[in-house]
């Protein structure tokens, strides 16, 4: 539901959606949304609370100039994933291309997801 709702702004032209762990060990989302124009997360925030009043949880929305894909024009689901999940260590092994690795190296730099991926019990 909240891809569809992000999809029907006519600034977006596409949505990836990943999950994360929270530090609380929960299942974050994280949305990629690819836009044109001057969109801002805090309109497409608006956006979705208007088109789905139930307010869904989103804990992340990135704005990103275009999606990673392969060569049949999928959308690299392995590469959103690791920046999701703030494991951008392997990004640059496995972008392939040059295009793709410049790509995802602009959208890790833009990453939300900040969290150590590391969790320690409590002391």
């Amino acid at each position: 539901r909240i891809a569809e709702a992000l999809l029907a702004h006519p600034a977006v032209s596409d949505v990836h959606m990943a999950d994360f762990q929270t530090l609380g060990g929960k299942v974050g989302l994280y949305a990629f949304v690819e836009a044109s124009g001057d969109l801002t997360a805090e309109a497409l925030r608006t956006h979705l609370a208007t088109a789905l009043p139930d307010r869904p949880h989103l804990d992340h929305l990135q704005l990103v100039p275009l999606l990673p894909r392969d060569n049949n024009g999928v959308v690299r689901d392995d590469l959103l994933l690791l920046v999701a999940r703030n494991q951008i260590e392997m990004l640059e092994s496995l972008s392939g291309s040059q295009v793709t690795r410049e790509l995802v190296d602009q959208i890790a730099r833009g990453r939300l997801n900040l969290t150590d991926r590391i969790t320690r019990p409590a002391a």
